[in-house]
């Protein structure tokens, strides 16, 4: 019981500490112009997302889940994913796509 808190306590944090690294850098690239910054947000939306992955595969790994278990977890989901979820996945795909090629601004 104490390594379920600790992981989802651990990985609280972990996103909140993503989330202000996010922050930081837009703060620190503020001067940027305005193309540079759709750039600069689409980046670090990956970025964050990249991170938060790794976040929840480090508290799974806390739980005592050897990397194995966790690649043909994944391995299924993915199978899942393509076949349930192909419009939305598109969707999100095709969204980070127009983020990069600055068509739309946030």
């Amino acid at each position: 019981m104490g390594a379920l808190f600790f992981a989802t306590v651990g990985l609280y944090f972990w996103i909140n500490i993503v989330w202000a690294i996010q922050d930081v850098l837009i703060y620190l690239f503020t001067d940027a112009d305005e193309s540079e910054m759709s750039a600069l947000e689409a980046s670090l939306t990956i970025f964050r997302y990249f991170m938060i992955m790794l976040g929840i595969l480090l508290s799974l790994n806390l739980l005592g889940l050897n990397n194995t278990t966790i690649a043909a977890i994944t391995g299924g989901l993915s199978v899942g994913v393509g076949f349930g979820l192909r419009e939305i996945l598109g969707n999100f795909i095709s969204g980070l796509l127009l983020l990069f090629e600055r068509s739309l601004h946030p």
